[in-house]
């Protein structure tokens, strides 16, 4: 579990940004894990708000939640290429206290923002990133953190 510093006060995350990548290049039993593994976040972080976003080039869906909602199912809409900058720019407007982003990471990374991001990049051994906690996933071997 990644430990995020200088994030969690009295009561905990206070709004935490969950990005799922649901591009082309996404499969659906990557989603599924992504939103698996959102639901485990929600559970074991306890934030005051969580925001779901769903992105391709553009943030396609947003599920906002507060501590002890049910976690649901979501119907998801885009399938196009990857950008960050529309996540990135809705996390800042947003004023999330971190984004964790799920993804193949086969895009361009923005530079750096002015809060934490946590990166978990499913089935790219070789990825790199230029900021942040980089946790590498890959569905036969697992996950490890850079």
């Amino acid at each position: 579990d990644p430990i995020m510093p200088g994030m969690v006060g009295r009561e905990g995350l206070e709004h935490l940004m969950f990005g799922s990548d649901v591009s082309g290049s996404i499969t659906e039993e990557q989603i599924l894990r992504f939103f698996s593994e959102g639901k485990h976040i929600q559970e074991d972080m306890e934030p005051e708000a969580m925001t779901l976003v769903t992105f391709d080039t553009l943030v396609q869906n947003v599920f906002r939640m507060e501590r002890g909602d049910d976690f649901k199912k979501f119907v998801i809409t885009g399938r196009g290429g990857t950008q960050l900058d529309d996540l990135f720019n809705m996390a800042k407007k947003e004023n999330a206290t971190a984004l964790v982003i799920f993804t193949d990471l086969h895009v361009d990374i923005p530079p750096k923002p002015g809060f934490p991001v946590i990166w978990i990049v499913v089935d790219n051994p070789t990825a790199v990133v230029p900021y942040g906690q980089l946790i590498t996933f890959n569905e036969l071997t697992g996950a490890s953190i850079k």
